[in-house]
């Protein structure tokens, strides 16, 4: 059935069209004057203080779009020229994605650049949508899957270093239990405390490397506790030392420090002792008896950095680059035969960096290394007397 108008019954029965559309349409002559415009863009343009009652009839959309400065200038611009491209028969249509964000509300929109012939004239058809819900959908989906993607690459992580790292102690634990299951009497009192020993090793490693391993998965997993107050990392410093100085006797390695009181920051107590004592520990680990572990602190700015330095066997600079790439990192001997797990540092730059903390590490091979922990400084909680 045809459907058969009075003029002026065309003419209302065309816009009711038009105004029943939640597109933002406005149509331009060929001089790029707007001549008409629906429901859904007078609306907009009251929302967006648009004054006056027509609404941007009669004004020039393309001279406003290809003279806009500020903000969004650069996507005006582009929709300024997909006007022109589509009057001038370039193309037949153009549809753009753009941000139009408000003082109250991030907003991005398409616009759809057509046109249509009538009376010998040409006029162009711009229709704007709303897409902000998609696009607020498709940035939450990919923060998801960037998420998952990441975790996908922790647990790779994990798994690289439980079947590296994890075989040596249990196939050692696993050859003793094996000596111990048979016939001892062919061995001495004395054999059988060396294998004691060896067990012990074997064992205090593989404990330290689960503990890592634990530590390290609750960073990854969010479900380590972090409850950052003001303190004085010199104080900290002093205790995780004192506990370090059994470690360094029996290695005959000089303990030094020389700590700037009063350095506060802002951090996790607890963290902040794993993040020392694994990298004491490790300081002394990679010294040779006779040597020496220095730790200072000093306050520059608005920072204080807390350094540990030895003059211990040093790092190569092949696996300097290696140091924080999980499943990638080798684990070296200590200068005793200490064995370690490889996630010591990389637990610490993680902790560090939960602390809003930075850490670099220096090393040169037969020298020594130093590292290097930075923290923004704070203001103490109490007055300092």
């Amino acid at each position: 059935m045809k459907l058969q108008l009075a003029n002026e019954d065309l003419l209302k029965f065309v816009q009711a069209t038009l105004n029943a559309l939640s597109s933002h349409i406005a149509i331009l002559d060929h001089d790029g004057k707007i001549v008409a415009v629906n429901k859904a863009w007078s609306e907009f343009a009251q929302h967006n203080g648009f004054t006056g009652d027509d609404y941007g009839l009669g004004t020039n959309y393309l001279h406003i779009c290809q003279g806009a400065q500020g903000k969004n200038s650069e996507e005006a611009s582009e929709v300024g020229t997909g006007i022109r491209q589509v009057m001038q028969k370039n193309v037949d249509a153009v549809e753009l994605k753009y941000p139009c964000h408000s003082p109250t509300e991030k907003r991005w929109f398409t616009v759809k650049i057509s046109s249509f012939e009538l009376n010998e004239a040409t006029w162009t058809v711009i229709a704007h949508d709303n897409i902000t819900k998609r696009e607020l959908a498709e940035q939450q989906l990919q923060a998801s899957q960037a998420e998952l993607q990441e975790l996908n690459a922790n647990k790779d992580k994990l798994f690289s270093i439980i079947s590296h790292d994890l075989k040596s102690p249990f196939h050692s634990l696993m050859g003793f239990a094996e000596i111990f299951s048979n016939d001892l009497t062919d061995y001495s009192l004395e054999d059988l405390q060396e294998f004691g020993t060896h067990i012990y090793t074997a064992t205090k490693n593989l404990y330290g490397l689960l503990d890592n391993l634990l530590q390290w998965s609750q960073i990854q997993t969010g479900k380590m506790d972090y409850n950052p107050v003001i303190l004085d990392i010199s104080t900290v410093l002093t205790n995780v030392i004192s506990l370090q100085q059994g470690n360094a006797f029996q290695k005959n390695i000089e303990l030094l420090h020389e700590l700037k009181p009063y350095s506060w920051i802002q951090a996790d107590t607890v963290m902040m002792q794993l993040i020392f004592q694994n990298l004491i520990a490790n300081s002394i680990k990679f010294t040779e008896p006779g040597g020496s572990v220095r730790i200072t602190s000093t306050i520059t700015n608005s920072f204080v950095e807390l350094n540990v330095i030895d003059n211990g066997i040093g790092i190569s600079s092949d696996q300097l680059g290696k140091l924080f790439r999980v499943g990638k990192q080798v684990s070296t001997l200590g200068t005793a035969q200490e064995k370690g797990t490889g996630l010591g540092l990389i637990l610490c730059k993680e902790l560090v960096e939960k602390n809003s903390g930075q850490l670099q590490v220096n090393s040169t091979l037969g020298k020594g290394t130093k590292v290097q922990v930075q923290f923004s400084l704070a203001e103490p909680s109490e007055p300092i007397e």
